[in-house]
């Protein structure tokens, strides 16, 4: 995430966790800008040192930092495996995109909901829930603007029945095609709660563009949703009327299909399963 006008200084440093003081004249704070929770490229300028990485508030005043991606120390610069500058209370802490965002390593999307991304909205507004059909594949497309790594898939079950899930992940091809590039192992349907799992294929990093996520159940859970196309973020391929889920009937099958094409898809939800990005 990104803010403008984002200036703060530091009322408690060291090589961990900061304490934020006021926002400098002219300029806002972290928690005005951003909030607590999300994710965000932060900036350091400590004298002469620099630092660069992702981090988010864990209370209105407290910076996390949670990955160091550059630092720049007595004149050093680290971009391999930097550690966190010593900070002090003269420096200052901005927001501001960085070269590692486009040019090189991609970076978490995660946050939001204990350390996980929702590619979907987050949190109850605008939530609902979807009762799901058993063999039903849902099927939702997004548009990314950056790249990003992330290590696994999930979705919230609020209803149980006894069976299993998988989550998928397609990149467009073409207005009417997408390929499979990773899905995760089953997970349990017959409790409630946030199932995750992990990618059969380990870590995955995603590049600018449309993407299609799908939930494949095996039993008719219920499961959280949001309104119609609340957070959905692009419409891509199948029938051409809203941006809700599109889905299939199929029998299920733990392996998701190699490829999605517009012929696969037989009709619209009105609701769209939320389904979870997970930060590597």
């Amino acid at each position: 995430m990104i803010a403008n006008w984002v200036r703060q200084a530091v009322s408690a440093g060291g090589t961990g966790n900061l304490t934020l003081g006021s926002a400098d004249a002219g300029f806002i704070d972290l928690n005005t800008g951003i909030g607590q929770g999300p994710r965000f490229t932060y900036v350091i300028e400590d004298g002469s040192n620099r630092e660069v990485g992702i981090g988010y508030l864990s209370a209105s005043t407290t910076l996390v930092r949670a990955t160091v991606l550059e630092t720049l120390v007595s004149g050093t610069y680290d971009k391999t495996s930097p550690s966190a500058i010593n900070v002090t209370t003269s420096a200052k802490v901005m927001l501001a995109p960085i070269a590692s965002q486009t040019n090189e390593q991609p970076y978490s999307i995660c946050g939001d909901y204990g350390d996980t991304g929702y590619i979907m909205d987050a949190g109850a507004t605008g939530s609902s829930t979807l009762g799901g059909l058993a063999n039903r594949f849902y099927m939702m497309s997004f548009h990314l603007p950056c790249r990003a790594e992330i290590s696994g898939m999930g979705f919230e079950v609020t209803t149980p029945a006894t069976g299993n899930a998988v989550v998928g992940l397609y990149q467009a091809v073409s207005r009417a095609s997408s390929v499979k590039i990773a899905q995760t192992d089953q997970m349990d349907t017959s409790t409630a709660g946030v199932k995750t799992s992990s990618f059969l294929t380990g870590n995955l990093v995603l590049n600018p563009g449309y993407h299609i996520v799908t939930l494949h159940l095996q039993a008719a859970c219920t499961n959280r949703s949001n309104y119609g196309t609340v957070g959905h973020l692009g419409g891509l391929t199948g029938v051409a009327s809203t941006l809700g889920a599109r889905y299939m009937q199929t029998s299920y099958n733990a392996t998701m299909p190699a490829t999605l094409d517009s012929a696969d898809f037989n009709g619209s939800s009105s609701s769209t399963p939320r389904i979870i990005l997970l930060g590597s």
